[in-house]
């Protein structure tokens, strides 16, 4: 399940001119589960919600109101379905909803939010007076209703209109998961009501934990504190419901994931997966595969992902399915996460081979997969193919769900980092801008989506030379993170990103400490370190801890050679690191060779003009300047100094650090006027 999806969404979600998102929201998208759960469907139809896009969506959800619960309950098949499995007809059904529950849900779902329940605790005291057959606030204060109201709480047959309820507002859940079978003895199906009271009892003490009048110290309910108070009280609450407490932790699990409480979703998705029917088992796995993702447990998503494929194989019967296709990307991506680039390659090419064999193709033509594999062409440094890749699944996504939706975000996020590789730094901080703005409305500022938008936005700003926005940012990134139980991966891209920041604003033991704290985290992970370890090097050379820089230096050239190849992007990167720190220590003869390495494989992967490569060469040309071969040094800086300049601009910090060290050649040579000209260009950069 996709946070922000268009049945779920509220008005405001979908709204494109900046209403408030707030907790009302969330008593809206709690208004269309109930809606779901008591009429067995949704209140706006899937098909007619996507059909037109962002479009289509904002109209239904502004403009158009949804059906009556009780009137979706009408004479046909699915609807005795419905209403079979509460023992019912479905004029019984109609009656039963109609009036209360109706009023309940419609006021849930208003399209204001200043109409709607304030809180997730005043909806469920609603729900409480209608079990006590009390007024509720949402239906007209007549007093004929009122009267009806204090008949039916004063009868002798409280208990059994008590069961009754109980059976609707469950059958709630029984409805949705298809818990309560209508063909079981009497017997069972005493048992099974006693357990829809207890999944009432349940969802309502789920919802009325933060009742102020119940409990003072609670004023308002977040998401995450429902969930909390859910899980504390899931444990015994559905007994003999087996595959309704399966759905009940899958939501839990997947809801957790999605606020960034990974070792809680791992609870309830692992205990859902025991419990589930074989058909809900890939789904239940491909959430599993994610969490565990997030989590850096790198080899448990992998025995999941084989799991997934050997359920689609078995039930493929030989035959090309979505499923199969799904969970050989599922294998690809984690292989991709080990850094297996060549066998995720392998797998996803696999993949598409057979989603091209599929009779139709499939709604969103496996956007994320692409997406996915779009980082592994990126990652193998083929970034022309990543960015085609990319382009394409996320103008699929934006036809799928609009232009707002948490999916558009994640690929904006993916294309901006690919778009800091291929030089293009304003494109990549334009996108990843409107990735922030898309997670803020989409799942709010405490999420690891928006920290991880944040941290691609700071990553750009940097390479910008715009560092005090690019701290600004990436504090503000860590910040959201360090309010999550287990921030997950992001954390690490937050603390490299800023790390680098600190250290080119100057404040180097600060950036020490963000890189050391980096890469204590992916060594406590498992998790890929030649970029910490790297990055720790670079802070050390920036503080002359020589010594120690060259160390962590070579260990990352070593990991980067043997994961990715002598002629990967990356180790050439560490290559000219290490090459610019030997230089650094007066020891440029020994700095010489690996910097020609790198300045070799810098031309053959990036295109002729491209800054990154602009800068390697400007190392190499200081370190031509140290050892005395002034003519070479002159030559490689002028050059730098052209592309750098055109690209990113005079006033760059690089381009500064470049006429600094053109000044310092043309000093040597005994050229006054060419040192003098040069100062100038460092010292008014805009000149």
């Amino acid at each position: 399940m996709f946070i922000g999806t268009p049945e779920y969404m509220s008005p405001e979600q979908a709204d494109l001119t900046g209403r408030r998102i707030d907790s009302r929201t969330d008593i809206y998208s709690l208004g269309v589960l109930l809606y779901e759960l008591l009429a067995g469907a949704l209140p706006f139809d899937s098909d007619s919600l996507r059909s037109g896009g962002i479009v289509e969506i904002q109209r239904l959800l502004n403009q158009v109101d949804p059906e009556r619960p009780s009137t979706r309950v009408d004479d046909s098949e699915s609807a005795a379905e419905v209403a079979g499995r509460r023992r019912m007809t479905p004029p019984a059904l109609r009656r039963r909803l109609r009036n209360d529950l109706d009023w309940i849900v419609l006021r849930a779902m208003e399209k204001e939010p200043d109409r709607r329940y304030s809180s997730a605790a005043e909806l469920a005291e609603d729900l409480r007076r209608h079990r006590r057959n009390e007024p509720v606030a949402a239906g007209p204060p007549t007093a004929a209703y009122r009267l009806r109201k204090f008949v039916r709480r004063h009868r002798t047959a409280v208990v059994g209109a008590t069961m009754g309820m109980a059976l609707i507002l469950v059958g709630l859940a029984a409805t949705a998961w298809q818990a309560v079978r209508a063909t079981r003895a009497e017997a069972v199906a005493v048992r099974e009501a006693e357990s829809a009271r207890a999944v009432n009892d349940f969802l309502v003490e789920m919802l009325g934990s933060g009742n102020p009048y119940d409990n003072p110290e609670v004023r308002d309910l977040t998401l995450a504190q429902v969930l909390d108070r859910a899980a504390q009280e899931i444990d015994g609450a559905l007994p003999e419901l087996p595959e309704t407490e399966a759905a009940v932790r899958k939501i839990l699990g997947m809801s957790y994931k999605g606020v960034g409480r990974y070792d809680q979703a791992e609870r309830h998705l692992s205990r859902a997966l025991e419990l589930a029917r074989s058909e809900e088992r890939a789904t239940l796995l491909a959430e599993m595969i994610q969490n565990d993702l997030y989590r850096g447990r790198n080899d448990m998503a992998r025995e999941r992902a084989r799991e997934k494929l050997r359920l689609a194989r078995r039930e493929s019967g030989g035959e090309a399915t979505a499923a199969e296709v799904a969970a050989l990307a599922s294998l690809a991506i984690v292989e991709h996460r080990d850094q297996h680039y060549q066998k995720a390659d392998s797998l996803f090419r696999a993949a598409f081979r057979l989603a091209d064999e599929l009779p139709e193709v499939p709604e969103g033509n496996f956007f994320g997969e692409r997406q996915a594999f779009a980082q592994v062409a990126h990652e193998m440094d083929r970034f022309q193919e990543a960015d085609s890749l990319l382009t394409q699944s996320l103008a699929d996504t934006r036809v799928m769900y609009g232009d707002r939706n948490l999916n558009v975000a994640i690929g904006l996020s993916n294309q901006s980092h690919l778009r800091l590789q291929l030089g293009d730094y304003e494109s990549a901080e334009q996108m990843a801008r409107e990735a922030v703005e898309i997670c803020a409305a989409s799942v709010g500022t405490d999420s690891p989506h928006y920290a991880s938008a944040l941290a691609k936005r700071g990553a750009a700003l940097h390479r910008l030379g715009r560092l005090e926005e690019a701290r600004e940012v990436l504090t503000e990134a860590g910040r959201v993170l360090d309010g999550l139980p287990d921030p997950g991966t992001v954390f690490s891209s937050v603390l490299s990103n800023l790390g680098s920041v600190l250290r080119d604003l100057g404040e180097l033991e600060a950036a020490e400490t963000c890189f050391r704290r980096d890469l204590a985290l992916a060594r406590e992970r498992g998790a890929e370190l030649a970029v910490p370890l790297n990055n720790l090097a670079a802070a050390l050379r920036s503080q002359r801890k020589y010594r120690e820089a060259e160390k962590y230096f070579r260990e990352s050239l070593d990991v980067t050679v043997a994961q990715l190849g002598e002629q990967s992007m990356q180790a050439a990167t560490v290559r000219q690191n290490l090459a610019g720190m030997l230089t650094d220590a007066g020891r440029p003869e020994d700095g010489d060779p690996l910097f020609r390495e790198a300045v070799a494989t810098f031309r053959t992967i990036l295109p002729e003009g491209h800054p990154t490569a602009a800068v390697v060469q400007a190392n190499y040309g200081e370190c031509l300047l140290r050892q005395g071969r002034l003519d070479e040094a002159r030559e490689t800086l002028s050059s730098a100094w052209e592309v750098i300049t055109s690209q990113l601009g005079t006033a760059h910090p690089r381009a500064v650090k470049v006429a600094g060290w053109m000044a310092e050649t043309c000093e040597a040579q005994g050229d006054a006027s060419g040192a003098a000209r040069w100062r100038g260009r460092q010292a008014t950069p805009d000149g």
